[in-house]
């Protein structure tokens, strides 16, 4: 009998460990990938000592918004959402409004690609000294974005790019 109950408290622990799922604006959410975890608010103040000292901006980002912060590994995925006024077309006016940056500034790229079912603005660059996926995807209407950025270490393209993906793919928009 003890056997029993401890197989059952195991999976569901298991279960909900693998099955987190996370409310965001607008009806979104997001199936947390494996791996990822929300990182604790001790984490947050620790990783902009270490890692934004030098980064003014990313470092009133992350520390302003310390339940917007979640960890794969050492990769740090920053995930905002929002209600906004119909723009079917805001992923492609956000791109032009960038387009001189990427003539002006070394190792800036952007596109707009298709991520499993989702059309998605994704921006690589460093910034402030630090590598980053910034990300944009919207629901058909057009009045729920999610965004962020994926930031990771040089050498770590691949590994940060596969956490993009399991992001965007985890991503679902209320119908």
């Amino acid at each position: 009998m003890k056997n029993l109950i401890l197989i059952v408290g195991l999976a569901v622990i298991s279960w909900t460990a693998s099955a987190q799922r996370i409310a965001l604006a607008g009806g979104a959410s997001l199936q947390l990938p494996k791996k990822m975890l929300k990182a604790s608010e001790a984490s947050v103040r620790s990783l902009v000592k270490e890692r934004y000292a030098a980064a003014e901006s990313l470092t009133r980002l992350v520390g302003n918004n310390p339940g917007k912060i979640y960890m794969a590994g050492d990769i740090l995925v920053f995930l905002n959402s929002a209600v906004i006024e119909r723009d079917p077309k805001l992923l492609e006016k956000t791109k032009l409004a960038s387009e001189d940056m990427e003539q002006q500034i070394k190792g800036f790229s952007q596109k707009i690609e298709s991520i499993g079912d989702k059309r998605v603005l994704v921006v690589d660059h460093i910034s402030e000294g630090i590598h980053l996926y910034r990300y944009t995807t919207m629901n058909e209407a057009g009045d729920l974005v999610v965004n962020g950025f994926v930031q990771y270490k040089p050498g770590q393209e691949s590994t940060a790019r596969a956490v993009l993906v399991g992001v965007i793919n985890g991503i679902s928009f209320k119908l």
